[in-house]
């Protein structure tokens, strides 16, 4: 009978126990925080990412993270299955694949300085002997862009050309209006120059920081005929079932990061940026300026 009592003792007290300790929260649950980047060279970027995912670890370890993990999608397509998987956090990558995901309600957050680039815009650009002046004169001609998830390289030019009455089709459609313009994609911004220098294309739209680092002999043959307004370049936005309270800590851990070596070096090898700023309100009020522009254009 004493080691019955003993017994019914002993679960009584680890039932206490059990039920006295507090709940765990979502942030006590996090061990990994995963980052999502799209880009062609997948290899590469995880290769230049080491070092900021190893300062980040450092820095996250207080609060519980264990291991920062990198994705490289190849299209906007793989980085949105990813998203509707929830195997993402954050998400760092221009305005337009951020806005075309709005519907899994990322939250924008900060924007990454690349060099000393915040905001860009789209350049469209001819040949220097180019009869084309103007966008009015790309009807019936052929634009190369640069990849469907670029901003300033697809969306920005995409908006522009439909803010000014001008319709586009697929190069590969069947039929093609007499007056529209005729679109494909080139990828890299080499290839757009090159296609344009070499008759290839009509005109081509990079963004001003593309048209910037161009080698000056490809400059030197080109003409740029239009600007859009600039929009912010590099966006990092967190998956909605990331825990408020750790993007506060990682937002914070992102900004510190320029304010040391160590930062400084890591954030140049990934994607040459120089610092991370909190969103301002007139960042803001651009995307959603972009937002309604590119919801006009479809």
């Amino acid at each position: 009978m004493a080691i019955l009592k003993k017994i019914i003792l002993v679960f009584f007290l680890a039932a206490v126990a059990w039920f006295s300790c507090p709940a765990a929260s979502a942030e006590d649950a996090v061990r990994e925080f995963r980052i999502g980047l799209i880009g062609a060279d997948p290899g590469l970027l995880l290769n230049n990412f080491d070092p900021f995912t190893n300062y980040l670890r450092n820095s996250l370890r207080r609060s519980g993270i264990r291991r920062v993990s990198v994705f490289v999608a190849k299209d906007l397509d793989q980085m949105r299955s990813r998203i509707q998987e929830g195997t993402l956090d954050f998400i760092l990558t221009s305005a337009f694949p951020i806005i075309e995901m709005e519907r899994h309600e990322l939250v924008p957050a900060v924007v990454a300085v690349q060099g000393t680039v915040r905001e860009e815009s789209a350049v469209f650009f001819v040949r220097k002997q180019s009869s084309v002046r103007k966008l009015d004169d790309l009807r019936g001609k052929t634009v190369v862009f640069g990849a469907p998830w670029s901003t300033a390289g697809y969306a920005l030019a995409k908006a522009e050309l439909k803010k000014n009455k001008l319709s586009m089709r697929e190069s590969t459609d069947w039929f093609v209006p007499e007056d529209a313009i005729r679109y494909a994609f080139a990828g890299e911004a080499i290839n757009q120059a090159v296609l344009v220098i070499r008759d290839g294309a009509d005109a081509g739209v990079f963004s001003s920081s593309d048209w910037e680092e161009l080698p000056p002999k490809a400059q030197s043959r080109l003409r740029v005929i239009h600007r859009t307004a600039p929009i912010t370049r590099l966006l990092g936005s967190f998956h909605p079932a990331f825990p408020r309270g750790l993007e506060d800590v990682v937002e914070k851990a992102l900004i510190d990061m320029s304010g040391n070596r160590k930062g400084r070096t890591a954030l140049a090898r990934a994607l040459n940026m120089t610092t991370f700023e909190r969103l301002t309100t007139e960042d803001r009020n651009a995307l959603r300026r972009l937002k309604q522009q590119l919801s006009d254009a479809d």
